[in-house]
């Protein structure tokens, strides 16, 4: 039996949706993070404030170092040395910021590797959600697309499936659902 233009991209398409599906699925399995969950703002703004002022503190002193590199300063607003003094400055701080930066990057680096390390042995151990909340929202899910949809072995093994446009899920149905039945 030859198959159309259709099908044969029908089937590639759906490989492909199921690949990122699964990937998505794999990628969920270890994610939580809190700072981007909806009801922690006091933390996103207590991180923000924080960044805000380590990255303050780390371009300070350059912009003081460039401003004294000159004779006259650049900007009114930062501290400007003289030329002699300002040329030491400058030096002591090019150094420090070079120390700096070759500290951060083994930091950086170790950091990196126990990171993976943390990953890889124990984050892939440990389920990182709630099993029963993640059941009780698949059954949701099943239900909702088994009633929409038609049954799961008819929509698996279709390999070519047109949505009628009252068959569209509308904006917030599953959010909603699962809402409304505290999942």
């Amino acid at each position: 039996m030859k198959q159309t233009n259709k099908q044969i991209k029908s089937k590639y398409l759906t490989r492909k949706v199921r690949k990122k599906s699964i990937k998505k699925e794999v990628n969920m399995d270890i994610v939580e993070d809190k700072y981007y969950e909806k009801f922690f703002q006091k933390l996103r703004l207590q991180q923000d404030i924080i960044v805000i002022f380590l990255w303050a503190i780390i371009i300070y002193p350059i912009l003081v170092a460039i401003n004294s590199f000159s004779q006259k300063p650049l900007w009114k607003g930062i501290f400007h040395w003289d030329l002699e003094t300002g040329r030491a400055f400058t030096k002591k701080v090019f150094l420090v910021l070079l120390i700096g930066g070759i500290i951060l990057i083994i930091l950086s680096t170790i950091s990196l590797i126990h990171n993976n390390w943390r990953e890889n042995k124990i984050l892939s151990q440990k389920r990182m959600y709630d099993t029963k909340r993640l059941a009780a929202r698949k059954e949701i899910l099943e239900k909702i697309y088994e009633e929409r949809y038609g049954e799961r072995e008819v929509r698996e093994s279709s390999q070519y499936y047109i949505v009628a446009p009252e068959q569209n899920l509308p904006n917030h149905l599953i959010e909603n659902t699962f809402k409304e039945r505290n999942c």
